[in-house]
């Protein structure tokens, strides 16, 4: 901003409210303190892609409902059984633990998104990250999603065809911005949720609540391997400081919306459990490969509807394409450069399909998936070790300011 101090000679000069500039010698400190000048400005680069409460709650929720509704589930079963019920109780005070330590690194600096708090030095292994992350989570949930629609509805269609049509989808809305993702979620998702009601009550009937019990029929050592599956899912809460400075208003780093948020992917988590359960019993349960949709092949409406499964399709189809949207989202956060911005997210979606689309044999992929938890797991935990650190070294600086020595 300035080249020269005034030599010998000690002044304050307000520039204008919460800003003040002291010359002292040959040197020239300038300190910013964020204020409404900041406000502004960020506000003029933030409007078009700014969001609400409401829709970051949803964006959380359809990102992570699929893979605690759908891809854990299998898993699960087989390893805990009748018991997986009483896991994801258990995995409840977990993982709103792991929200508050989240929660906290974004109190750190509420204004400032994560490229702004790491050294500039630690950028490539961010990107590096969040790049690995985001393709090894899109590859095992499309691999998922093909396996259901070619198995079930369309076993005479290309995988090709399938995967590319659906990600190519994705891409075109996700290059548009937050914006564009927050209202196609907004839009979809509520037919997900009656359509899930409407599952969950039309299935009453056939019930049978007593097969959750006894507890811990085999022990403590299954209970425990159960309770360790869901701590990579409820990392995904990381996504938040991809995106909460985005969010409109004072109450991003509110406690109640999350808090709500955190009780509907309970819900979700507890209930689908508690009800493949009492529809299958916990041995029928563990052997089916889409455990989520079983029951809606024992959905019926009247004598002449037999087959209400194609819902299952219409909420795992979206369900599916708000998290790719999400995810390629965040791969463009933490690229500074956003002239490659669009390359860079047609690149990822590219590598993730062409991962799935590779000739594998079933015993491979198979080990594949029950790595996958591990190596996701990983991943958080060196994130967010580097964001909070930056957060935590960068916490006594004013929050957006500058400064020059």
């Amino acid at each position: 901003m300035f080249r020269e101090a005034i030599a010998h000679r000690q002044c304050h000069v307000e520039v204008e409210p919460g800003i003040k500039t002291e010359i002292v010698g040959h040197s020239l400190r300038a300190k910013v303190i964020l204020g409404k000048i900041d406000g502004d400005m960020r506000m003029g680069s933030k409007n078009s892609e700014s969001i609400t409460i409401l829709q970051a709650s949803m964006l959380v929720i359809i990102s992570l409902a699929l893979p605690i509704h759908v891809e854990l589930v299998p898993y699960l079963l087989k390893t805990v059984g009748r018991d997986a019920w009483m896991v994801e109780l258990v995995c409840i005070p977990l993982a709103i633990g792991i929200w508050f330590a989240i929660w906290y690194v974004a109190r750190l600096c509420p204004a400032r998104s994560p490229i702004e708090r790491i050294p500039p030095w630690t950028l490539p292994l961010l990107v590096a990250l969040a790049d690995s992350y985001v393709v090894i989570s899109l590859a095992q949930s499309l691999d998922s999603w093909e396996s259901f629609i070619g198995v079930v509805f369309l076993p005479g269609v290309p995988p090709a065809l399938v995967v590319i049509s659906l990600v190519a989808s994705c891409v075109w809305i996700a290059r548009h911005g937050l914006k564009t993702i927050a209202v196609t979620v907004g839009f979809l998702l509520p037919f997900i949720v009656i359509f899930g009601v409407m599952n969950t009550v039309g299935t009453i009937p056939v019930k049978q609540y007593g097969l959750l019990f006894p507890l811990l029929e085999h022990g403590l050592s299954p209970f425990v391997r159960g309770v360790m599956l869901p701590l990579p899912i409820m990392g995904e809460f990381l996504m938040i400081l991809f995106f909460y400075h985005f969010i409109q208003g004072k109450n991003a780093l509110s406690l109640a919306p999350w808090m709500w948020t955190l009780g509907v992917l309970a819900m979700i988590a507890v209930g689908l459990v508690m009800g493949i359960l009492a529809e299958y019993g916990p041995y029928e349960a563990s052997h089916l490969r889409f455990p989520a949709f079983g029951g809606w092949r024992l959905l019926t409406f009247g004598e002449y509807i037999e087959r209400l499964d194609y819902f299952a399709l219409y909420q795992w189809t979206v369900g599916l394409a708000g998290r790719i949207m999400i995810l390629l989202f965040i791969t463009g956060q933490v690229i500074k450069n956003k002239k490659i911005y669009v390359p860079h997210m047609i690149g990822i979606a590219a590598i993730a399909s062409i991962l799935v689309l590779l000739p594998v044999d079933v015993h491979t992929k198979e080990w594949l998936r029950s790595q996958y938890y591990s190596i996701e797991g990983g991943m958080e935990v060196i994130t967010f070790l580097l964001l909070g650190i930056g957060s935590w070294f960068q916490r006594s600086r004013p929050s957006g300011g500058i400064r020059l020595e």
